[in-house]
């Protein structure tokens, strides 16, 4: 299922919960209702392996640069990545994609970057090496929630307290690590974010 029909799929009741960690964000917490964060999904910027832009290590730098109307950036339709571009690039030309071609729109060089979440982009460049990821570096912070239809409040208790307990536990910690190792994701992206890193 599309990241866009997930919420939809909910409040029609074709689907119960939503258990892939979704972006907890103000605009989905007003038709839905959203647990606590189960995770955190550190993000990254990809651009064309060949790009000049490659050469700007400061985020102030490049943000600069990308904040253009000429330029061009991808992210996942009905992921929660375009209202962190809205915020740091505002003046950007976006373009809002299925993975897959919005990741094909960098390496191409048919658009400057994409927005996307750290684990994505190691898979999609190993895959195919005509993306990057700028200076290995998180550039921003989403945190995954569980969803549930609007007024369930008990069931949301429920995951509340299920989170908690396996989380206290150190259940989540292990798998992501163990699930992350086994994909070749590096370590820096793993590492906990930094204190108020979240857009």
């Amino acid at each position: 299922m599309e990241c866009s029909a997930l919420i939809p799929a909910i409040e029609t009741g074709k689907a119960d919960i939503i258990m892939m960690g979704m972006t907890n964000t103000p605009e989905r917490a007003k038709v839905v209702e959203m647990s606590k964060p189960m995770d955190y999904y550190p993000g990254v910027l990809v651009m064309p392996a060949d790009s000049p832009l490659h050469d700007l290590k400061t985020l102030d730098a490049i943000l600069s640069e990308l904040n253009k109307p000429e330029r061009t950036v991808t992210f996942l339709l009905g992921g929660a990545q375009e209202r962190t571009i809205d915020l740091m690039l505002p003046d950007a030309t976006r373009r809002g994609l299925d993975m897959a071609a919005a990741y094909m729109e960098v390496a191409s060089g048919r658009a400057d970057a994409m927005f996307v979440d750290a684990g994505d982009a190691a898979d999609m460049t190993q895959e195919n090496p005509g993306g990057k990821i700028w200076n290995d570096e998180i550039v921003y912070t989403e945190h995954g929630s569980m969803v549930v239809r609007a007024g369930e409040q008990r069931f949301l208790n429920w995951i509340n307290n299920w989170i908690d307990y396996y989380e206290s536990r150190g259940t989540l910690r292990s798998l992501k690590v163990k699930w992350y190792d086994y994909r070749g994701i590096p370590e820096w992206m793993r590492a906990p974010p930094p204190s108020g890193a979240t857009k």
